[in-house]
């Protein structure tokens, strides 16, 4: 599936240009309409399991996250109530369960770092020159490292903020804080990931 960046919304399906009524597809899925509920999975699989990924790096336990997520909107459809998109609820619910399992196995990651592909969004604001030098993609695995090394809410922060661009607000509503600590969590974070790769260096 090929994910485009929306400002403040977090991923959407390439080529979906009709907003989805969130609500009512939701409503109808409750309802027993498979379509419906097909429509949510597919919408957002995709950015659920590599936000899941970087959380716990084994495809297989993303995988089973990201469909324990769905199974859980489901059973829980029909206490729904707007308040929140559709989206900032399954992210809640997902980031949850990685978060839980990322506790669980902080130290062990299943893909050797220095073959994990980096994520330039993460980056962005961090990594100066052409993405494709020797220099950058060094310090691109270093920062890879030093971010699974994160307390797992930290790790989920940057991750909400970084690659699923999402605002304060959306990441206090998934992580259930107040805005003011989600900037709280941003600011260790970035402390904690300076300190980890002047260490490095």
């Amino acid at each position: 599936m090929t994910l485009r960046k929306k400002k403040g919304g977090g991923a959407a399906q390439e080529g979906s240009s009709t907003p989805v009524d969130e609500p009512d597809v939701l409503r109808r899925a409750c309802a027993g309409d498979r379509v419906a509920f097909r429509v949510l999975v597919d919408r957002y699989r995709g950015p659920l399991y590599t936000f899941v990924y970087r959380m716990v790096r084994s495809a297989p336990v993303a995988e089973e996250l990201v469909q324990e997520t769905f199974v859980r909107v489901f059973r829980a459809s029909s206490r729904y109530r707007p308040t929140a998109r559709v989206s900032t609820w399954l992210f809640r619910i997902a980031s949850r369960l990685a978060m839980n399992e990322a506790s669980r196995a902080r130290h062990t990651l299943e893909t050797p770092l220095e073959e994990a592909a980096p994520d330039a969004s993460v980056l962005r604001s961090t990594v100066p020159g052409p993405a494709e030098t020797l220099e950058t993609k060094e310090l691109a695995r270093s920062l890879e490292a030093a971010l699974d090394r994160l307390p797992p809410n930290q790790r989920a922060a940057v991750l909400l903020a970084r690659v699923e661009e999402l605002s304060y607000a959306e990441i206090a509503q998934i992580l259930e804080i107040s805005a003011g600590a989600v900037d709280g969590l941003l600011q260790r974070a970035r402390k904690n990931l300076t300190e980890m790769l002047a260490s490095s260096l």
